[in-house]
């Protein structure tokens, strides 16, 4: 008697467990394989370029999917056009975008379809406009995004219509990480990418993970950030805020207090933020500091006189006596060098249920 054969979905559980090498092999086992894995592999297409060959496959791939408008719409082009159908409706299965793999792959491409090698921005920024608009007009899978805005010869995202025209859209993005280290003045190359935020909080209503490099608290996209902290549901957010100015102003994280669970600041100086708002995040299951100025992942400077990782430690003391919700803590090496206050701060936080680890066994618990 034959195997009973699994039910789909766990089929589909098992092989997302694969990595891209295995899974290519898959789609020649046989149809049902092949039906089966393209979706998976075609979830995050736009990955770091590592040939010319696959960006050039990647891009022909999508144009095959492009309509007869579509096509026209790129003439002239230098790019050879792929009018030949294509076996699936890959760009429907697209469920991650890296914009700026997205353009490096059309620019490899068009790079390579030129017999001198050179190609203009505005033809680039034409073709990446048609593959968004392509991607967003039947694709229902879409949930997470990330752009580089400091990217040198940055190509901007298309206009934001392109991403609202057809449902669902943008509307159920889960994910959105965006790099704005030292961007603090406009220009007209990233107006479209301006437009994009300032209308991701009134778009969206289901952003769970956000993740954001900043450099400059002077930053021109700061507010907006902050305007999508306070509309979003998120239960986990990265900040990377390496700035030498203090900041002023609220990090709305009080407006997560109801959702957080996973909070993590990179590179923050604690001298020029308060650490208030940590009480207020009733739900706090994980909570990391890396290379913060003050402290670092817990460990107090030289500087004596800094009480900054005491106040963070009471803080994170207060929180737990109130919300009894934190799980685990990543201190990087305590004894030597810790005040005696510190220390029995420590102690009160273990027997109040805390897991204290090194950041890198922190990292193998929620990895």
């Amino acid at each position: 008697m034959s195997s009973p054969i699994l039910p789909a979905e766990c089929f589909r559980k098992i092989l997302n467990l694969l990595d891209n090498s295995a899974l290519y092999n898959c789609l020649f086992l046989n149809r049902y394989y092949c039906r089966v894995v393209i979706p998976i592999i075609w979830q995050n297409p736009f990955v770091k370029q590592i040939a010319t060959f696959t960006s050039c496959s990647l891009i022909n791939t999508i144009l095959s999917c492009f309509d007869e408008d579509e096509i026209l719409s790129l003439i002239p082009s230098s790019i050879n056009l792929n009018t030949q159908p294509p076996l699936f409706a890959y760009v429907e299965f697209v469920k991650k975008i890296n914009h700026d793999c997205l353009v490096e792959h059309v620019r490899t491409s068009i790079e390579s379809s030129n017999e001198n090698g050179n190609y203009l921005d505005c033809e680039v920024q034409k073709l990446v406009n048609a593959i968004y608009n392509r991607i967003f007009r039947k694709n229902t899978a879409f949930q997470e995004f990330e752009a580089n805005v400091t990217q040198k010869n940055y190509i901007d995202l298309p206009k934001f219509s392109v991403f609202t025209n057809y449902e669902p859209g943008i509307r159920r993005l889960r994910s959105l990480t965006i790099f704005n280290l030292d961007l603090i003045s406009s220009d007209r190359k990233r107006q479209n990418t301006s437009k994009f935020l300032d209308m991701v909080p009134k778009s969206c209503d289901s952003i769970v993970n956000l993740e954001l490099w900043i450099k400059s608290i002077k930053s021109i996209f700061v507010k907006k950030y902050l305007d999508i902290i306070k509309s979003q549901p998120l239960k986990r957010i990265f900040l990377y805020i390496d700035s030498p100015e203090r900041i002023t102003y609220n990090l709305e994280l009080e407006f997560r207090s109801e959702t957080l669970k996973e909070l993590i600041l990179d590179s923050v100086d604690f001298k020029q933020i308060s650490l208030s708002f940590i009480p207020k995040l009733k739900h706090l299951e994980r909570l990391e500091f890396l290379y913060c100025k003050g402290f670092n992942n817990c460990v107090v400077l030289s500087n004596k006189n800094n009480s900054s990782s005491k106040e963070y430690l009471l803080q994170v003391c207060k929180f737990q006596n109130i919300h009894n919700s934190l799980k685990t803590i990543g201190i990087k090496k305590y004894g030597d060098g810790w005040m005696k206050e510190e220390l029995e701060i420590i102690d009160i936080l273990k027997n109040q249920g805390i897991n204290i680890v090194t950041p890198d066994e922190l990292n193998y618990l929620f990895c």
